[in-house]
């Protein structure tokens, strides 16, 4: 589905809907070249080239792809709804309350020839991709626009009234009686919604980072019919959209979803500086700061060995055939794309035909390692004894050989034998007893589960199995090199404050 400042607001409660219900979002962005990579560069080399990259070129698509696995169909599948975004830098200008937005905030920023052409390709002209595009705050814009904007009396330096006079100190009140008054009716509630509305894509930002935003979204921009009901039905139907949105949220910072790149280390920079801030000074900061904030990352390129995955630099159509060929095999997860909510195939480089191939390959791919490997899908069974992690084993099978209480165990079988030839019974009322056979051992165990057929793997495991600990919070590198993230920092806590 194509998102841009037309739709944008309608749409925004199903695309928050579908980002709270995912269990995998693959995100992915255009409107930057590839940085130039140096040989022999270290990785704080390429992160600082990273960083003066970000500070120059502007983010033009964004796209999102939300997979819900939906074991209500007849046939267990993930469903997925892509949406792509059109940004723009540009302040809108419908007011004078916008305008006054667009000159609290001091953004400049540039856009690459390479993506000017593949937009002119595509249909898009300059104007038109400036013009439709959804607007956006940083987090530290949205802040610096608040405190001036909504909050300005607050930023002032307080008067000593004890210096007043009283009638100066009566006037005083006075004024701040009806300065209070006239801010909290019309002006601000206009000035509210223009926040809001300059916002924007912040919000589907704030979605995936497992924030807050029930609060800071203006119904009368999502239910544009809100103007023509009456009060008692407005009330009603304000109510019903916050607790839609509150629901939204709640399900989004219970269960955080795993996010799935397929551009790595560039993408990351590019998607911080422009909706987060400046970017940290140092490499560790930054793997720090991304893991706080998206505690859950794959990268595509994981799975496949360096000589088979091809780098950006590589032919990006033969790139494409590949995924589609991994993608179609037979086996693994079922993909049905929600009708309304296809891919795009207009976009092909990134979150078009390219994405959605890639992810699908990527599904398909930890598929069939998760079933050759089945220990993969397993959680580690440990148990905490103070400091101490000890691993728990399964009992042995000579423990319930031997244990008098358990059924057919060689002391129960040996008493029922020793009553039925005192009583004379024979035959097949007598049976032999069971050999002891094995010890229980780990080994043992293990060639047991090799020897039964592995089945199709039809669902992903959930974030605590080996596979993800294995795979997960790491970067690929285009040189094979690979960046571990920062996974000893605990489950982060609110961060995001309310606009």
């Amino acid at each position: 589905m194509e998102v841009d400042n037309v739709n944008f607001w309608g749409h925004l409660p199903t695309i928050l809907d579908a980002i709270a219900d995912a269990e995998f979002i693959s995100l992915s962005v255009i409107g930057y070249p590839d940085a130039i990579i140096k040989a022999n560069q270290t990785k704080e080399e390429l992160y600082h080239e990273l960083v003066e990259h970000s500070k120059v070129y502007h983010i033009s698509k964004i796209g999102l792809t939300c997979f819900q696995y939906d074991e209500k169909q007849k046939v267990s599948a993930y469903s997925a709804r892509s949406f792509n975004f059109a940004i723009t830098p540009w302040f809108l200008s419908a007011n004078i309350q916008a305008e006054l937005i667009a000159k609290t905030v001091n953004r400049t920023f540039s856009f690459s020839y390479d993506t000017l052409q593949q937009l002119a390709t595509n249909g898009w002209g300059f104007n038109e991709a400036w013009e439709r595009g959804v607007p956006y705050l940083t987090r530290w814009e949205a802040q610096t626009v608040e405190e001036r904007f909504l909050q300005p009396w607050e930023t002032k330096k307080p008067l000593d009234i004890n210096k007043l006079d009283a009638e100066s100190q009566k006037f005083r009140a006075w004024a701040n009686e009806q300065i209070t008054s006239w801010l909290k009716e019309e002006r601000l509630t206009n000035r509210r919604i223009a926040l809001t509305r300059q916002s924007g894509f912040l919000y589907v930002v704030e979605a995936l980072l497992g924030g807050h935003f029930a609060n800071d979204i203006e119904p009368e921009l999502c239910l544009a019919y809100l103007l023509v009901v009456d009060r008692d039905s407005r009330s009603q139907l304000v109510s019903a959209f916050r607790d839609r949105l509150r629901a939204a949220e709640n399900r989004n910072r219970l269960r955080r979803p795993i996010l799935l790149i397929h551009s790595q280390l560039d993408m990351l920079c590019h998607f911080y500086s422009t909706f987060l801030g400046p970017l940290p000074e140092t490499l560790d900061g930054f793997t720090k700061e991304i893991h706080d904030i998206f505690p859950r990352i794959v990268d595509s390129r994981i799975l496949y060995p360096l000589n088979n995955y091809p780098s950006h630099s590589f032919d990006r159509h033969k790139t494409s055939i590949e995924f589609i060929s991994a993608a179609e095999e037979e086996g693994g997860p079922v993909v049905t794309p929600v009708r309304g909510f296809e891919y795009q195939n207009k976009m092909a480089e990134e979150h078009g035909l390219y994405g959605w191939y890639s992810n699908l390959a990527f599904l398909k791919v930890a598929a069939k390692k998760l079933q050759k490997e089945q220990w993969l899908s397993k959680t580690r069974p440990e148990k905490t004894c103070g400091s101490m992690r000890m691993k728990t084993r399964k009992p042995s099978k000579l423990f319930f050989t031997l244990n008098p209480f358990a059924p057919n165990s060689i002391i129960s079988r040996r008493s029922s034998i020793c009553s039925s030839v005192a009583s004379g019974m024979t035959g097949s009322m007598v049976d032999t007893p069971p050999s002891v056979f094995g010890d229980g051992s780990e080994e043992e165990e293990e060639e047991e589960e090799e020897k039964q057929e592995a089945s199709e793997v039809h669902r992903l495991p959930p974030w605590g199995a080996v596979f993800w600990e294995k795979f997960g919070n790491k970067l690929i590198l285009d040189n094979g090199e690979v960046l571990a993230l920062t996974t000893s920092i605990p489950l982060r806590k609110t961060r995001i404050r309310n606009l």
